[in-house]
């Protein structure tokens, strides 16, 4: 049987679901006052009040780890690869860049495109008609 690419098994949704509580459960070092401090700051180099705040708890720890450093990371040191969080989506990790946020990366709305190239919104010819109001 031949399934649509943008319907994924069950196993990778039950993946996904493991991957998220994991997160969730996953205690962030840098407490809530170091992501408000992470978030005011995204939001004024962006440009972008409307950040995801569970995308910024993930930027901040690729930071803390990438620094390896226990002080308090300075973010304009960092304005570079925070940027580069936001708008490409991807973090650096132990074996490289690795993305974590594709669709949602700053850069589609910096384009002006409607949705990400190569995402997939809806059964095969959903493009051909008019979109409900």
């Amino acid at each position: 049987m031949i399934r649509p690419m943008c319907q994924p098994t069950r196993r990778e949704v039950a993946l996904g679901g493991v991957a998220f509580a994991a997160l969730l459960a996953a205690k962030p070092a840098f407490g809530e006052d170091g992501l408000e401090r992470f978030m005011a700051f995204s939001r004024e180099v962006t440009g972008q009040q409307d950040l995801d705040p569970d995308l910024g708890a993930i930027y901040l720890r690729a930071l803390e780890e990438g620094t390896g450093d226990k002080a308090p990371l300075d973010f304009e040191k960092e304005r570079k690869r925070i940027l580069r969080q936001w708008y490409a989506g991807v973090i650096d990790g132990p074996d490289g860049e690795r993305a974590v946020a594709y669709e949602e990366a700053l850069m589609w709305r910096a384009l002006g495109f409607e949705q990400p190239i190569g995402t997939c919104r809806g059964p095969l010819g959903y493009w051909s008609k008019p979109p409900a109001s």
